[in-house]
């Protein structure tokens, strides 16, 4: 016989209580089904009891339709049993948490839906109390899982709201190599939504837009902005049933386009897609009657390659740029006229970090350390070609810190700038060099001087080294604190106070050391521990170093 109920608790006259939870109990036995509605002050705990049903088809159905969050379930029962029941819920509703009962004869067979990732399971006859802690217990983590689960809504929300920007920011990152493995790269392509074909066939093309001839409409110089716009939206065109496309603009003048061909059309060639770019260079030429250099790659079907991809295009693009026409370039066609660009291996993750450091640090022999390791001594000479893009790299990683700190990089460079442009200017070694130093310089000033929230942040260190300095915190802990890197945390700190968060917190301690072995009473080794030092011989150590006398020298000196 079809037995399901609803069971409502009692509330006010003519309203009907919203609950927090929705409970379904499946039992065979009508003793234990009514035990069970009255054990517990189901309201008290935010329960509606939505259901009772007499076996697993039963609440499978009532399941479907009632959408419990938290079912109540005997093993043992005609039809269909709790572990066929619970397999089959799972199938479709994985949120619901479900709790069997069992009697003691039962009791391995309950254990047996663990496998079912079944809450928990009570033995009969039920104490109310186990009952009561194992439905909380349940719901408890029901609630988590709901939590999370909206949180991660809004976070997709937000990033399908912002997804241009993420967009753009993982493709400057790609091609400037800070991504290694394939797989990691297509699974952020996947994540962003970007199309990328699987064993596709990668090129990288770099279009350079070249000084304005005569336009045809009228528009001020400060109209490039159209212009920009116009330009991509005639690359959008290279987007088609053969070919996807993604697209980075690097400048107002500066754009790559990221082609690969689709797996579920025949393999394209280089040939294919240059139909398409011969046709978005006519157009935008006669449009706009500019001048356009178009440098395309050699393809690869790894996407780790794409960085190596990306320098082949723009020295194909920067090929002969200042001769007549808009041609388009195959880094094919020029690889066997030119030395390679790099003369040896350059680690991009390392070149950031020390670019990051120099900007920090600022000091100029820290600088031409830099200068000696990269681009040789008077005993060690590189090609220009290699000093030259050595110096665009790093030109763009300094564009790349200001991004990440929601900075302007047009403090680097006019945006009618081409960098590959201006450094073609340089006939001498020392241009380079001048010039990559007033990057630098720049960028300190900017980030380190001029950024109000800096001096917040240096004032929220301080204040942590005046609450914790007697605690075992380290330069790490603290940046973790302001939600910075170390690196990024040091710089900022010595941009405003001409020291590291090491060196103020080390001079932080001993001041409070020199001040505690004033008393006639105190002990060395503890006053090491008041001040954060666990090892006395450590603090010894920095004492001596920051007053020139150690600890117990300081102490026993009269005039003190």
């Amino acid at each position: 016989m079809y037995h399901c109920r609803s069971i409502l608790p009692k509330t006010a006259i003519g309203r009907r209580r919203i609950f927090m939870h929705r409970m379904l109990i499946v039992d065979d036995n009508l003793w234990d089904q009514e035990g069970i509605a009255g054990m517990l002050d189901w309201g008290n705990m935010d329960i509606e009891i939505v259901g009772i049903c007499s076996n697993g088809k039963e609440g499978l159905e009532q399941a479907r339709i009632l959408n419990p969050d938290l079912i109540l379930s005997d093993i043992t029962m005609p039809i269909m049993d709790g572990i066929e029941m619970a397999d089959k819920v799972r199938q479709f509703y994985p949120e619901v948490k479900i709790i069997l009962m069992s009697c003691h004869d039962e009791f391995d067979f309950a254990r047996a839906a663990v496998r079912l990732d079944v809450q928990d399971y009570v033995l009969k006859p039920i104490v109310a109390e186990y009952l009561e802690s194992a439905i909380k217990k349940a719901l408890n983590k029901h609630d988590f899982e709901r939590s999370l689960k909206k949180e991660k809504e809004m976070m997709l929300e937000q990033l399908n709201q912002s997804l241009p920007s993420f967009q753009e920011q993982f493709l400057r990152e790609l091609l400037f190599g800070y991504y290694h493995e394939a797989d990691e790269i297509r699974r952020r392509f996947g994540f962003l939504k970007m199309e990328i074909s699987r064993d596709c066939n990668i090129y990288l093309v770099s279009v350079v837009l070249g000084e304005y001839e005569k336009i045809r409409f009228d528009v001020e110089t400060d109209d490039e902005y159209f212009t920009a716009y116009t330009v991509k939206r005639i690359l959008q065109k290279c987007n088609n049933e053969h070919f996807s496309m993604n697209m980075l603009q690097i400048s107002n003048k500066e754009f790559v386009l990221l082609l690969t061909d689709n797996a579920t059309s025949p393999r394209q060639s280089t040939g294919d897609f240059s139909d398409l770019i011969i046709a978005s260079r006519d157009e935008i030429s006669s449009l706009l009657n500019l001048k356009i250099r178009i440098g395309i790659s050699q393809s690869s079907q790894d996407l780790s390659d794409v960085p190596k991809l990306y320098q082949q295009s723009v020295r194909a693009a920067k090929t002969k740029f200042y001769k007549d026409g808009n041609d388009i370039v195959l880094f094919a066609e020029i690889e066997h006229l030119q030395s390679r660009i790099f003369e040896k291996s350059i680690d991009i993750e390392v070149l950031y970090n020390e670019v990051e450091a120099l900007i920090g640090d600022g000091n100029e022999d820290s600088i031409e350390a830099f200068f000696v390791k990269y681009f040789g001594s008077s005993t060690v000479n590189y090609s220009e070609n290699y000093v030259k893009s050595l110096a665009f790299s790093i030109a763009n990683i300094a564009q790349l810190i200001l991004i990440e700190a929601n900075q302007s990089s047009k403090i680097l460079f006019n945006e009618n700038q081409i960098l590959w442009e201006r450094l073609s200017e340089f006939s001498e070694m020392n241009d380079v060099k001048m010039w990559i130093r007033n990057i630098l310089k720049s960028v300190n000033e900017h980030l380190y001087s001029t950024n109000p929230s800096h001096v917040k942040v240096a004032d929220e260190i301080k204040a942590i080294i005046k609450n914790k300095y007697h605690e075992q915190i380290t330069a790490g802990d603290i940046a973790k604190s302001v939600y910075l890197s170390v690196v990024h945390a040091n710089n900022v700190f010595k941009g405003l106070t001409g020291k590291t968060i090491f060196e103020y917190l080390t001079e932080y301690r001993i001041d409070w050391a020199k001040k505690m072995l004033k008393d006639p009473s105190s002990r060395i080794y503890i006053v090491a521990e008041k001040v954060g030092y666990s090892n006395k011989s450590y603090f010894c150590l920095l004492f001596k170093k920051i007053t020139g006398l150690t600890p117990g020298e300081y102490k026993n000196k009269p005039h003190l």
